[in-house]
């Protein structure tokens, strides 16, 4: 039955999201290319003697990284969304999913795994890109104006940029999808603390919400404090990045839960009713 629930939520999720993604997907696509595309042609008319590579196309390419940020805050800003639209306006679908049988925080598991699938699609995306540039570029330039990388392997180890969306070790796959689950639980919990307590008052609700912003806040600069306040290995500073981020994520999650399991208020769903 949970996992029943589980999947019928998550294939909702999704099908709600489908053209925003696809949007999101599609700007990111075509917005990179153009800025791939522009530095070739300069290349090829300024006929420079440096030949160029992926770490010119991608890595040190500013505005090819900012891009690649923006799709990632669209997905956290997208993934507070996804909790106001549930009670936004006269809609009773947050009483709805209140009210299905099973555990409430599959409504929560549902929403992070499609932001994680969403993002996830980003990545791989990203990888496909990676190995198309790296194909017509040398194709578009030649051997002497472009220095390929052949295997995928080889580059996703050298660029940082690849690095980031395919990490080569548990270590650094635990630090960057632990720290997303952070930002997306965090993001989660303060849309829900605002949206059951606004009704009561909007000073209240806000009062919460700062409160939750300044743990979180706290918790992050308690990491930076203690990694940069001892004279720590590198093993020694993903331990301490380990622990903290485990302990934001168990709080989050406990707060969530806690949040999510709350009985919806008698008026608040009269009033929905009396609306459908």
């Amino acid at each position: 039955m949970g996992m029943k629930k589980f999947i019928n939520l998550l294939a909702d999720e999704l099908y709600r999201s489908r053209i925003f993604y696809g949007i999101v997907i599609g700007l990111v696509i075509v917005s990179q290319l153009v800025m791939v595309g522009l530095l070739i042609i300069d290349n090829r008319q300024s006929e420079s003697n440096y030949p160029l590579n992926l770490a010119n196309l991608i890595d040190n390419n500013g505005i090819y990284r900012v891009l690649l940020i923006a799709a990632f805050l669209l997905f956290f800003a997208y993934s507070a969304f996804t909790w106001f639209r549930e009670w936004s306006g006269d809609s009773s679908f947050i009483i709805r999913l209140m009210t299905l049988p099973g555990n409430r925080f599959t409504i929560v598991l549902a929403k992070l795994a499609s932001v994680f699938l969403m993002m996830g699609g980003v990545m791989f995306t990203q990888l496909c890109m990676i190995f198309l540039i790296n194909c017509f570029a040398g194709i578009l330039l030649g051997d002497g104006a472009y220095s390929a990388l052949p295997i995928a392997y080889a580059y996703a180890q050298t660029l940082s940029t690849t690095y980031f969306v395919m990490p080569m070790s548990v270590a650094s796959a635990a630090l960057i999808y632990g720290g997303l689950l952070w930002i997306v639980l965090g993001i989660f919990l303060v849309v829900v603390t605002y949206m059951q307590s606004y009704q009561e008052s909007y000073v209240k609700a806000f009062g919460k919400v700062v409160l939750l912003l300044i743990a979180n806040g706290a918790w992050l600069v308690g990491m930076i404090i203690v990694v940069e306040s001892m004279n720590l290995v590198a093993s020694e500073i993903f331990n301490v990045f380990v622990v903290f981020i485990l302990v934001g994520i168990v709080l989050n999650l406990a707060q969530l839960a806690r949040r999510i399991n709350v009985k919806p208020r008698k008026h608040v769903i009269n009033h929905k009713e009396e609306t459908v």
